[in-house]
């Protein structure tokens, strides 16, 4: 077994045993435009949703002027790829928005989330 095969299965097992740590979160994609040159029109393609279980590693309101809660979210970069191509997150049925990918080293990736109150 190859050292990525194996740090797969062991962060694989690691959020196995996170339990109720790990909320399922759906990341939801951006619309790509497209225009149609015979129409002459734009057209959307349909949002592509990924769900998949993060660890919400931090939370707190960074000011008192802002009515804003920052998040920090632990996941598999394996299961949503790129997340520039994502809008926003879904947690709970709240809608965050993702403002920062702050470490991604294609095993986990740590990214900042907000959300107005």
């Amino acid at each position: 077994m190859g050292y990525q095969a194996l740090l797969d299965s062991s962060l694989n097992k690691a959020f196995n045993l996170s339990k109720d740590l790990a909320k399922e979160v759906t990341f939801v994609r951006k619309p790509n435009a497209a225009f149609n040159f015979g129409t002459g029109e734009s057209e959307f393609s349909t949002v592509q949703n990924t769900a998949t279980k993060a660890v919400i590693v931090d939370s707190k309101k960074p000011s008192k002027d802002k009515n804003a809660i920052v998040r920090q979210l632990l996941l598999k970069s394996k299961e949503v790829g790129d997340i520039s191509l994502y809008d926003s997150v879904t947690i709970d049925s709240q809608t965050w928005n993702i403002t920062e990918v702050q470490k991604n080293d294609g095993f986990i990736s740590l990214v900042e989330v907000t959300r107005e109150v």
